[in-house]
């Protein structure tokens, strides 16, 4: 974490003090958050979705007591600050690898075995408003038992151990309409359950492709967020301070498909010029809702761009982009049907080697391109406890030509999503089976869950399942074939 980061940390800790300055008394708690997961997208206060319309239902308030001391000429009092979190066990086991090369990782068998701890501490302070600091530590140990000399060193930096700090925000009422979040935090755009196109606030943790949900690997990050309401609508503007990018394959890993390392990456500079910004407008209406989205922001996956003057070399650049999109959502019986469409300008290509010349020759991709994409889904209940959900988003390169063609991106790439989950032992047992595949019957890649989530208690969670990959036409997709995995997680929740 940068010295920036830990100032905004400071700031927002030391925040409640200054605010309520007369003094404030830590008192025992009367009732109990729930433990937030990591990455949830549900915070313990405002949701991004204001459910009601409402204003007036003080989600802040409704499950507190009336505090004595609050009131007029009192000294506020804070009401109480409680400490929660996870302990999760993690283990994966490789089954579809063959002998490597000589000079390359073993990736067969056991690839990860996983400790991590997960802690959070919610304060609720005076007149509504909250303070959430989150953060965990894992470490691998399966680079130990293994041989830790049989990885490279940026899987070992990345992979063995972490540590990382989450949700972390001041969060509360400016006035009787307006609200003010402030701090590290998760903002969810669009309807889709599995797939992105509107969600393009947060950075994604990709390093193991499909083993969690979307909601899961949304990573957090610094911004300033203020929420308006009237009646069924709500208006929220957001500043984003923090260029933090999705959390990639590191080089030697098994979901890395490149022979070489990647070159240096540029990252712009943290100032005013630099910040996203981000509008949104949302209605929630009976039996549906929509919104609309503007944003300007930095592409979280990086493209590759060669230096001209510096023969050979490349370096990673990350597009700047303006997107402007819409989602909707519709309740009839027991379907729900959502879409999303967006437009995207400022879309980046990598250069790429022509290994067909002697001496390699570069194909360039001067230009930026803009693209289409839209989004369809259908929700289905009707049968007994049991979802299923089928999505689909065809994206449109527009002014597609041999430059991105060189660079592997195609016309159109249609992806789709198709989940099936069913509760069993009320609702003790899930099984879920979830498939994501990327063009015509899959022939651009796929990815495949099947998984069991077991609640042993209400604080003790049981979750295995197999991870089957497909190779296909796309570069990230060229060599996933061979990583066929089962997976283990055990995890209690204090």
């Amino acid at each position: 974490m940068n010295l920036k980061s830990v100032l905004i940390t400071a700031l927002i800790l030391a925040a409640p003090v200054f605010l309520f300055s007369d003094g404030f008394a830590l008192t025992s708690p009367t009732g109990v958050v729930g433990v937030v997961a990591e990455n949830q997208q549900a915070d313990t206060g405002f949701e991004d979705d204001f459910p009601s319309g409402d204003f007036e239902s003080d989600s802040f308030d409704n499950d507190a007591p009336e505090n004595p001391g609050t009131g007029s000429g009192t000294n506020p009092k804070l009401s109480f600050l409680d400490p929660g979190g996870y302990l999760k066990f993690s283990s994966s086991y490789n089954t579809a690898h063959h002998r490597p090369e000589p000079g390359d990782t073993d990736w067969r068998g056991l690839s990860s075995f996983r400790s991590e701890l997960f802690l959070e501490l919610d304060g609720r302070l005076p007149h509504g408003w909250k303070i959430k600091v989150s953060g965990f530590g894992l470490f691998d140990g399966a680079y130990c038992i293994n041989g830790r000399d049989d990885y490279t060193d940026e899987v070992l930096d990345h992979y063995e151990h972490e540590l990382e700090l989450k949700d972390t925000y001041l969060q509360g009422r400016l006035t009787d309409k307006l609200d003010l979040k402030a701090g590290r935090q998760i903002v969810v755009w669009g309807k889709s359950d599995s797939l992105r196109l509107t969600d393009i606030l947060n950075p994604e943790n990709l390093r193991e492709p499909g083993k969690t949900d979307l909601e899961d690997r949304r990573l957090p990050v610094w911004m300033t967020k203020l929420d308006c309401y009237e009646g069924d609508w709500s208006f929220t503007a957001i500043a984003v301070h923090e260029h933090r990018w999705n959390k990639l394959p590191e080089y030697g890993s098994d979901f890395y498909s490149s022979d070489t390392p990647l070159p240096p990456e540029e990252t712009p500079t943290e100032n005013l010029e630099n910040t996203e910004y981000a509008v949104s407008v949302k209605g929630i209406f009976t039996g549906w809702d929509f919104a609309l989205y503007y944003a300007d922001y930095y592409e979280d996956t990086p493209y590759l761009k060669f230096l001209s003057g510096s023969p050979g070399s490349f370096v990673l650049r990350h597009a700047h982009q303006q997107m402007i999109g819409a989602d909707v959502n519709l309740a009839r019986g027991d379907f729900l049907f959502k879409a999303e469409a967006a437009f995207f300008k400022g879309v980046r290509f990598s250069d790429s080697v022509d290994t067909g010349t002697d001496p390699p020759g570069i194909h360039s991709v001067p230009d930026s391109y803009s693209k289409t994409a839209i989004l369809a889904g259908i929700e289905y209940t009707g049968f007994t406890d049991t979802m299923i959900t089928v999505e689909t988003m065809n994206t449109h390169i527009h002014g597609h030509d041999r430059s991105a063609k060189n660079a592997g991106a195609d016309e159109d790439l249609m992806v789709t999503s198709i989940r099936i989950q069913r509760d069993f032992l009320n609702e003790q047992l899930t099984l879920e089976s979830l498939s994501i595949l990327y063009g015509d019957k899959s022939r651009d890649g796929g990815i495949h869950r099947f998984s069991a989530v077991y609640d042993v208690t209400d604080d003790l969670t049981v979750r295995t399942g197999y991870m089957l990959y497909d190779s296909g036409d796309l570069p990230v997709f060229q060599s996933i074939g061979e990583n066929d995995r089962i997976f283990l997680d055990i995890k209690y929740s204090f």
